[in-house]
């Protein structure tokens, strides 16, 4: 049984009271809404905690299990995942890497392989996917990435295309942040909400990404955990960036509703009633 939760907008707060009902991927039903604050797209009325929880551990696999089981499928991104740190001077030898939505843990297996990392951990929901972290002697810290607790610092969290599931994502980085190093860093990946690809309707949207982030509202959520980028880069229909703990400079508000006007335009462009 579906259980929904209406939220508010993470970065300011909106209710949001109107949004355009879609049938997402695999035609499961989505609420699309756009805050009128700062441009930030998410669902609401969402499928609540437990439901999701549910979803991820017994249902997930069913629909995604190609790119999460198979090795292969995972190679670019490894490799695109590898060369950006390189590129950025980030060392990945003899240091505590943790990586969060790990799947079959193959990223962590090729970090193993080539740089004989300190340590490497994982948080995974799905059963399948723990027994073959466990198998490739990956430590697994537990599900729930939004309220995982430990006292063991990294130098390096990797977080690929995870912060797009979060339920609660601002409260979600400030977790997560409080395991970098004092000197680590933290790599995070999501899908462009301001260069989708495919199908807006049947690929782009799905229940399983709760939030959909464009380069200014994924600084502006970071801003608010305390993360400074080192570098981000949006050229593609990917956001990516590496951060680390440090203040930045507050984005400005005209500089937020510029980007409400420009994503508003786009999903209308797109077809999105909203």
């Amino acid at each position: 049984m579906h259980i929904f939760e209406t939220v508010q907008c993470p970065l300011c707060g909106h209710d949001i009271s109107e949004s355009s009902s879609i049938s997402g991927q695999f035609n499961i039903h989505c609420n699309v809404v756009i805050c009128p604050n700062d441009g930030l797209v998410f669902l609401t009325p969402r499928w609540n905690k437990s439901t999701y929880n549910n979803f991820y551990k017994f249902e997930y696999d069913k629909y995604y299990s190609t790119t999460r089981i198979l090795n292969k499928p995972m190679q670019d991104a490894i490799d695109l995942i590898d060369s950006r740190l390189a590129f950025l001077n980030i060392l990945v030898q003899n240091k505590k890497i943790l990586d969060i939505g790990s799947g079959m843990g193959w990223l962590l297996a090729h970090f193993k392989h080539k740089y004989t990392p300190l340590k490497l951990a994982a948080i995974e929901p799905s059963l399948e996917c723990i027994q073959n972290l466990t198998s490739l002697g990956i430590e697994h810290l537990g599900c729930d990435a939004e309220h995982i607790v430990s006292n063991f610092k990294y130098d390096l969290i990797v977080m690929r295309h995870v912060l797009e599931h979060f339920l609660d994502p601002l409260q979600g980085i400030k977790n997560i942040s409080d395991l970098i190093d004092d000197d680590g860093c933290i790599y995070i990946a999501v899908p462009n909400m301001m260069k989708p690809s495919g199908d807006l309707l049947s690929f782009w949207f799905r229940v399983v990404h709760t939030f959909y982030f464009s380069q200014t509202t994924l600084l502006a959520l970071c801003e608010k955990a305390n993360l400074y980028p080192l570098h981000i880069d949006s050229s593609t229909s990917e956001v990516w960036g590496v951060f680390i703990k440090k203040s930045g400079n507050k984005i400005p508000a005209q500089h937020l509703q510029e980007n409400h006007k420009k994503q508003k335009e786009l999903l209308i462009k797109l077809g999105l009633k909203i």
